[in-house]
């Protein structure tokens, strides 16, 4: 708004493939701050896990907590009201890992109200943005041609073979 930059979450941590809501009142991003992502770099990452910052009262939570003890590769983070999506890696990370070189095999949806996490498996995908309780971004083909397609999930249906399990709830880590 006032055409000034300002650090969200400081930290000498990597922090990336973050996206904001529509209303700009939330970010979301993987955040490498905590063991064992501490040494990640663009190039090269290892653990991370999803931060979120809501404008509103400059609140920072924690709402992921694979690492240290099953550390999971993540991208393309998205966010609004009690949704956070991304894509990750369905194995636990053993080691880093060039960061072009993870297959991301699942679509996660956490669902901060219910405190539940929920994930399907799906080939190569891009997502970009959560708006009204749906997914949208990019979908590869099946058999990998390059013939991709512009897509969109509804989050609550019950046509998606979701598979879900309680998620431990966000931890404030700054702000307020």
């Amino acid at each position: 708004e006032t055409g000034a930059t300002k650090v969200l979450a400081p930290s000498k941590a990597l922090q990336i493939e973050g996206s904001c809501s529509l209303q700009g009142d939330q970010c979301a991003w993987v955040d490498y701050r905590d063991p064992p992502g501490t040494t990640s770099n663009v190039f090269t990452r290892f653990g991370g896990d999803i931060y979120l910052f809501e404008r509103g009262t400059a609140t920072l939570r924690r709402v992921t907590f694979d690492s240290p003890d099953t550390p999971k590769h993540k991208i393309h983070v998205a966010v609004e009201g009690d949704l956070v999506t991304w894509l990750e890696r369905g194995k636990p990370s053993t080691a880093p890992t060039e960061a072009g070189q993870v297959i991301f095999d699942r679509v996660v949806r956490l669902d901060l109200t219910k405190g539940t996490r929920c994930w399907f498996s799906r080939g190569t995908a891009a997502l970009n943005l959560v708006y009204q309780r749906r997914l949208w971004g990019y979908v590869g083909d099946e058999d990998h041609a390059g013939n991709g397609r512009a897509m969109s999930y509804d989050l609550d249906s019950t046509d998606i073979p979701w598979t879900c399990e309680p998620s431990p709830p966000p931890v404030v880590v700054g702000g307020g």
